[in-house]
């Protein structure tokens, strides 16, 4: 499953085929969408720097990518001034599911090109 779209599908499609054998469905649903705003940038730094395999050069990438990095607010037509942060990542980007996993400690790393998600 690569889009919510696609997960939700699955989700209704499995509700309705357990409603078909039993009376009741259980479903527990947790919203990370806060989990991303709250990742300190230096546990992410951290993080990736004790993880075997993972070069310097891609520490001290991530390290400057999230340094000074700067954040403001639109809303109806009018933006924020610009106001340095030091925790959360961007959601929806590549690297932003990798550092919460970092952080969370679910990463190896089993070769330069590979990422392992352990449960």
């Amino acid at each position: 499953m690569g889009s919510t779209t696609c997960a939700g599908i699955k989700i209704l499609n499995d509700i309705y085929s357990y409603l078909a054998q039993y009376q009741y469905v259980h479903l527990v649903a947790l919203d990370m969408t806060k989990a991303f705003d709250t990742i300190s940038h230096s546990s992410i730094i951290m993080g990736l720097s004790q993880i075997e395999g993972i070069s310097p050069f891609v520490v001290n990438w991530v390290t400057n990518f999230l340094s000074h990095s700067r954040h403001c607010t639109c809303y109806k037509g009018q933006t924020s001034g610009y106001l340095e942060t030091n925790q959360g990542v961007l959601k929806g980007s590549i690297g932003g599911t990798k550092y919460y996993c970092v952080v969370t400690n679910s990463v190896s790393v089993t070769d330069k090109d590979n990422y392992n998600i352990r449960r």
